[in-house]
């Protein structure tokens, strides 16, 4: 094999290497010390982020709110059997999560009332952040940056105090910008933390944790304060499902010029779903695929969106449906930050991204 790879030329072998599934390349570190340090070198692991991998397609990951064991499960759609399938994130239960987000395939968990602990579930690295002093975490958000592999968690504290993490500098310390987030769940997606205020303003709050600045857009219209919002990404948009308490389903994704299209507009109801009344509300959680899922009393209903076919399922343990939904891709990057510890996974990465040609354009091929 390393013969095969000396006759080959190094950009045809890392256009190669770079459609691989993360398994494959775990196994591949260990034939050689080349290949070792081919496979462990930022600037590949940075192009195979970038990637579409059909083996490794973003899923659904969910946290289910009452569990003995509170583990993360990976969800598998059999639409033919009207099945949602769980299968147990491997040793999820030792991180001990009460909540999670994900960012470009980190994991982000809140693992008590004031610690959180940085985990990729790929590679089984894992680090702890400092515990903050003070009243509990009751909602955080996160952010991973893959091409210099820094991360920033920012925590919303009881008595809306707000806290920022930036790994750069391995503390926490107050955001630049003053805050107006309430005591409502964060949504991260990309580098931009989002709440939809629909008590006050009917507005999407978003704060960009790169540059922390605070941004308020406006929801779309036909949206009233007793819909139930799913913010979440679609189409590689800020997308917003809302479901009226008579069964219509609409989804809005916001495009470049800030305007909002609608993507979905369809009756439940058309579909023999009952009101709420009679089985309860039904709350959208997150786009897989072109799948929109959405908790309906103790089912998880499946819209799909280009083909407007409705889907029942059923999780294969009772109560298992109502929990934390995230989209999910995985990845081999390694986040640059070390609480002093023994760190699970490889060894930390230095941000050879940023001065490597190759990445930059292909970074720029994906955006265009």
């Amino acid at each position: 094999m390393g013969s095969l790879c000396d006759k080959l030329p190094d950009e045809l072998l890392e256009e190669i290497l770079v459609e691989l599934p993360e398994p494959s390349i775990l196994n591949f570190k260990r034939v050689s010390k080349s290949w070792y340090n081919l496979f462990s070198s930022h600037c590949f692991l940075y192009l195979h982020s970038l990637t579409p991998h059909s083996a490794s397609q973003p899923f659904v990951l969910f946290h289910p709110f009452f569990h003995k064991k509170s583990p993360i499960f990976t969800i598998s759609l059999k639409h033919h059997e009207h099945i949602m399938q769980l299968s147990e994130l491997p040793h999820s239960s030792s991180w001990m999560p009460r909540k999670i987000k994900c960012s470009n395939g980190i994991l982000c968990i809140l693992i008590n009332k004031d610690a959180f602990c940085i985990v990729n579930p790929a590679t089984g690295q894992s680090t702890r952040l400092p515990h903050i002093h003070g009243p509990p975490i009751v909602h955080f958000g996160f952010y991973f940056d893959p091409q210099n592999c820094k991360f920033k968690v920012l925590a919303v504290l009881f008595i809306e105090i707000h806290v920022v993490f930036d790994s750069t500098i391995g503390k926490w310390v107050e955001p630049s910008e003053a805050l107006i987030f309430s005591l409502r769940e964060i949504k991260s997606i990309g580098h931009t933390c989002y709440i939809y205020d629909r008590v006050n303003t009917l507005d999407l709050i978003a704060f960009d944790m790169v540059k922390e600045e605070l941004h308020i857009i406006p929801a779309p219209p036909q949206t009233e304060c007793n819909d139930h919002v799913g913010v979440m990404e679609w189409d590689g948009c800020i997308s917003m499902a809302v479901a009226s308490h008579n069964l219509e389903l609409r989804l809005w994704a916001l495009r470049k010029g800030k305007t909002w299209e609608k993507v979905v507009d369809a009756n439940l109801g058309e579909w023999g779903l009952k009101s709420r009344y009679e089985y309860g509300y039904i709350y959208p959680k997150v786009v897989v695929g072109n799948d929109i899922l959405i908790v309906y009393g103790n089912k998880i209903v499946s819209y799909g969106i280009e083909s407007g076919r409705l889907n029942v399922l059923l999780p294969r343990e009772e109560g298992l449906c109502h929990g934390d939904y995230l989209s999910y891709k995985p990845t081999l990057l390694s986040f640059d930050y070390d609480d002093g510890k023994k760190v699970k996974g490889g060894k930390k990465k230095s941000s050879l991204a940023q001065s490597c040609p190759k990445c930059k354009e292909k970074k720029a091929s994906f955006i265009t």
